[in-house]
């Protein structure tokens, strides 16, 4: 649990405001206070005095206003889209200007209520749980604000991060009634909300989480320089580590954490402040020092792990970051790296870098670690590496690791963890009776005897997280199961007084982390110290549920000694409740490259690794594997959109809808998810199942997560094939174009090239803009358009290599089952299907290619117009929504063009004719503007030095942008050229008009003969 807004942020604006100007305002609040301890607020109902705080608080001392004032910001009792009534909406409503911006929903109770525990009735939830599903109904809400009178809380995107103020708060005068100041900062009408866009305080709030992104980066450089100064002093200093230097860095990481962790001390009362500085100080200047810097840093270490008086840590903290450990202790550190590693406590642990943005820090360091081993393999001189300012391709795509953001991991774990523990709660809740009808007394022991049972539950639910990176799903599941605890804690009657208990055992019974890489291991643990860590109390032992292994793989004559045995790992725990998770996304080419062996292995015992499967396939089925038998066991993982429709993961979709339940897809395909990668991935919910008919069983589509927006739909078995099909919008046309053929019946559908052919091709590529009889010129996407090529035009990228007219010899080339039929070549990404039709077999297409074939040419020139049709592109959109990048492009794979409706080709039908009539057309229409842009491209370049871009077309672009390319043009040439602009843009009017009337005519033909005329228009 965590404040929603920094101290230091909050408390600038706070102390603007003169105490003069709200100190009627304080004194009302007193008189609150004064009844709640004095008066009859404990007892009164909520009913009696709901209107009057609302006056109070809301109306006049925070400046809202209600109905008949236009416009207006506060409504009691508003209904909402499910005909529920919160307490109250904040918003900005002005009616005849048609504005209503929500802002917050309200939700009161008696004081005697306890916000955090479930009420008789109220579908047995908490108020907190009620106001976040009043939040729900409205399309856009930021806030929810949830009061009992006496405590007041705020709260923005999830239940466990808040602001929170008591009536004693409020007036309290330390620092000239800060607390009071903040909550009015915050809360005040002119602040809270807004007639257009965000208000201020979700600004200041927006303004905060960036600042401490922007402030992540900072330290990240610092972070970074800081370890390879360290790397190089010890490399300079310990000639004996040159040959096993990967122990080095693995000392280096561990001092580093233990400098992290003794910052995040000092910012959280952990240790006294700036012992760093101090023990710098005491190096340097006491006469009782050794003199040696390192020496009295890992004496320091020493007290802090074994416990010291003059820390005020007597038992010290242990753990396992501090232990004992000789070998590290035997190295010779110079001073000045250490000094630098000092300097890190300047920064602000406690408001500006908490654990979910040093996550972001953490996995960025586990991915330069890699790159500094692969630069010291390759360097006799590690000393002077710097390591690139942008991070190398090579070991993310090589390993897929992205850092998932925090929203989307609260999500997932909400989607899990609490949805079995509120199944488990209902469940008791409903076995032991407990309902509204019952006495006060009779609900409360059915209520004890229930909730007990239920905290057994909560405490032994067993989570795992097969690659867990720097933990930052782990650290979310902590969090949540902590709130948990304190909830029913609250509810039997405690009073949170165990938290240590708690912490220790939420650590080592309920948590478990694999990863393949050390440093992700001791990050993870890293990661759950910080946000643990209690003064005076030993940090938790972890080596026994955080380990280092290949999840996958349990063959040490494959891996060595990361093969993972489970029974050995976790002898008491075979399965697991939840497994949720961001497991590596590896493509297949790359494990071709990289690591043959191990994908050999893979495929020879995992059941979905088949065809051309991705590194996630596997993962999924191990994930699935480790469930508990048990309906509820539930697993999420994001993952590439890929594993909705990819031809190799068919036989996962299978596995998942034969053997479990699906229960949700969030598509987040189209958010930047993951800042630094071409990834386009989605989210997937799956519990156990058990015995559920397929007509009760639901599948909900969300397609945002802010706002939230859901679809409850039914499991299909028939979209197995394809479950992009569950994110359709428009059913309608897929229903109608169902009807028809498959283009693979009719037509032979190619893949251009496997990965080893492609490489391949490469080395057989050479320039000639005037190919032999036996060349054939090369085309891939980026070249292919809709009846035409760019072939020659302007260079062309492949394979690391890029050419001006690229062209193989046709005897020489991967000889593949299309090259010697003619061909329809179709792009492998563009925004629209770009099919170009090659009747006399006169091109070679690149590996990101599908090949079409056919022998009569009258059918390649139908095939090719609808491929190129508005209809064919809709129908992919719609039916592989699940290959769509950022931009709107699509992948275009051989399974999608191959299911493609197909109307059967029929040379006596006159509709057909006109299709194949205007296809010939648009191909000649097309070769002919491409030849009129050759031409007047080499006039403009060869007399005014105009060189046109990739589009190509100089005419097309306008005179005036022309124009400014040229310099020192006379007022007469500018004349002539004008002129000749004029008369050049006749001509290409006339040939692009031809070509969007012909473009006009095959969508109609095409929409007709496949009777979606009126589905096509909202198109």
């Amino acid at each position: 649990m965590a404040r929603l807004f920094g101290k230091n942020r909050l408390r600038e604006r706070a102390e603007k405001i003169p105490t003069d100007q709200v100190q009627w305002a304080i004194d009302l609040v007193r008189t609150w206070y004064d009844d709640y301890h004095r008066g009859s607020l404990k007892t009164d109902k909520e009913t009696s005095r709901e209107q009057a705080y609302n006056r109070d608080f809301f109306i006049k001392i925070l400046g809202y206003k209600e109905k008949p004032a236009n416009p207006y910001t506060f409504e009691p009792k508003d209904t909402s889209a499910t005909g529920d009534f919160p307490d109250a909406v904040i918003r900005h409503t002005d009616t005849p200007a048609g504005v209503d911006n929500i802002f917050a929903v309200v939700e009161l109770k008696a004081a005697s209520v306890n916000l955090d525990r479930p009420q008789q009735g109220k579908r047995n939830q908490s108020p907190v749980q009620q106001g976040f599903n009043y939040k729900t109904q409205y399309r856009s809400c930021p806030f929810v604000v949830v009061s009992n009178f006496y405590e007041f809380r705020l709260y923005n995107d999830n239940q466990l991060d808040r602001e929170v103020w008591t009536l004693a708060d409020l007036i309290d005068p330390t620092d000239d009634y800060l607390r009071f100041k903040t909550w009015y900062v915050l809360m005040h009408a002119d602040n809270f909300t807004a007639a257009h866009g965000k208000s201020n305080t979700e600004l200041l709030l927006s303004d905060i989480r960036q600042e401490q992104e922007d402030i992540g980066k900072r330290f990240y450089a610092d972070y970074r320089d800081l370890r390879l100064d360290l790397l190089r002093d010890i490399w300079r200093n310990n000639p004996d580590m040159h040959s096993h230097f990967d122990d080095a860095i693995q000392h280096a990481q561990t001092i580093i954490d233990r400098f992290m962790f003794i910052c995040f001390a000092e910012d959280g009362g952990l240790l006294p402040d700036d012992t760093l500085t101090r023990v710098v100080q005491w190096a340097e200047d006491s006469p009782h020092s050794s003199g040696d810097m390192w020496e009295e840093f890992k004496l320091f270490f020493s007290r802090i792990d074994k416990g010291s008086k003059r820390l005020d840590i007597p038992d010290g903290y242990n753990g396992g970051l501090f232990k004992e450990n000789a070998a590290l202790d035997q190295l010779v550190i110079s001073d000045g790296p250490l000094r630098q590693l000092a300097g890190l406590g300047n920064y602000n642990y406690a408001d500006d870098l908490p654990v979910n943005i040093l996550g972001h820090v953490f996995e960025q360091s586990i991915t330069d670690l890699e790159e500094l081993r692969r630069l010291i393999w390759n360097n006799d001189h590690p000393f002077d590496i710097q390591l690139p300012e942008t991070e190398p391709l090579g070991r993310r795509r090589r390993d897929g690791i992205y850092y998932t953001p925090d929203p989307i991991v609260r999500y997932m774990v909400r989607s899990t963890v609490g949805a079995y523990l509120r199944e488990a709660e209902n469940r008791l809740r409903d076995e032991y009776r407990l309902h509204s009808g019952l006495t006060e007394k009779n609900y409360a022991t059915r209520e004890r005897t229930a909730y007990l049972a239920y905290q057994d539950i909560l405490q032994n639910i067993k989570v795992l997280d097969l690659a867990c990176g720097s933990g930052a799903f782990l650290v979310s599941v902590f969090d949540y199961l902590l709130a948990e605890n304190q909830r029913v804690d609250l509810i039997l009657g405690g009073n949170f007084a165990g938290l240590d208990e708690y912490v220790r055992d939420i650590l080592s019974n309920n948590l478990f982390g694999i990863d393949v890489n050390e440093e992700s291991v001791e990050i993870t643990k890293l990661s759950l110290w910080l946000k643990t860590a209690q003064k005076n109390k030993p940090l938790t032992f972890l080596d026994d549920n955080i380990k280092v292994g290949n999840s996958l793989i349990n063959a040490a004559r494959i891996v060595g000694d990361k093969a993972f045995d489970w029974e050995t790992a976790f002898p008491n725990v075979p399965y697991f409740d939840v497994v949720l998770g961001n497991p590596p996304y590896v493509d297949s080419e790359t494990m071709v490259l990289n690591i043959p062996t191990e994908r050999q292995w893979i495929a020879n015992h995992y059941d979905t690794a088949s065809g051309n499967w991705d590194l996630f396939v596997p993962f999924v089925e191990k994930a699935l594997s480790m469930l508990r038998d048990e309906p509820n066991a539930r697993f999420s993982y994001i993952i590439p959109n890929k594993v909705l429709g990819a031809d190799y993961a068919k036989t996962l979709r299978s596995h998942i809808d034969s053997s479990f339940q699906l229960e949700e897809i969030v598509d987040v395909s189209r958010e930047k998810v993951f800042a630094d990668a071409d990834v386009y991935p989605v989210i997937l919910v799956v519990r156990k199942g058990g015995d559920i008919d397929a007509d009760d069983r639901r599948v909900t589509v969300t397609r945002s997560l802010d706002p939230l927006v859901q679809e409850p739909g039914k499991f299909m078995p028939a979209y197995t094939v394809n479950w992009t099909e569950y994110l359709a919008k428009d059913r309608k046309l897929l229903a109608a174009l169902s009807k028809f053929d498959r283009l693979g019946q009719s037509l032979e559908v190619h893949s251009a090239a496997t990965v080893n052919e492609a490489y391949l091709v490469a080395d057989r590529l050479v320039d000639s803009r005037h190919p032999t009889a036996k060349q054939l010129k090369f085309i891939n996407t980026g070249t292919i358009d809709r009846y035409t090529t760019t072939w020659g035009k302007y260079r062309t990228q492949y394979i690391k290599k890029s050419y001006d007219a690229p062209v193989i010899t046709g005897a020489t080339a991967p000889q593949k089952p299309w090259l010697h039929h003619p061909r329809i070549v179709i792009a492998g990404m563009a925004t629209v299907i770009e099919a170009f039709p090659d009747p006399h077999k006169a091109y070679y297409a690149g590996k990101s290619t599908v090949v079409v074939t056919t022998d009569n040419i009258d059918e390649l020139f139908y095939a090719t117009a609808l491929l190129n049709s508005p209809v064919m592109t809709a129908y992919f959109k719609e039916m592989y929504n699940s290959e769509a990048m950022a931009g709107g492009y699509i992948n275009v794979k051989p399974g999608g063009i191959r299911d493609l409706p197909y109307a059967t080709y029929d040379s006596s039908r006159p509709g057909h004719k006109k299709i194949v009539a205007a296809a010939r057309d648009l191909t000649d229409a097309y070769a002919a503007l491409s030849s009129f842009a050759d031409t007047s491209n080499s006039f403009l370049r060869d007399e005014y030095g105009v060189i046109p871009s990739r589009t190509g077309d100089l005419v097309g672009a306008g005179f005036t942008k022309v124009r400014k390319k040229i310099k020192g043009l006379s007022v007469n040439g500018a004349a002539e050229l004008h002129e000749w602009f004029t008369s050049k843009e006749l001509e290409h009017r006339k040939l692009t008009d031809v070509i969007g009337e012909k473009e006009q005519l095959v969508a109609d033909l095409v929409a007709t003969l496949f009777g979606v005329g009126k589905l096509m228009r909202s198109y």
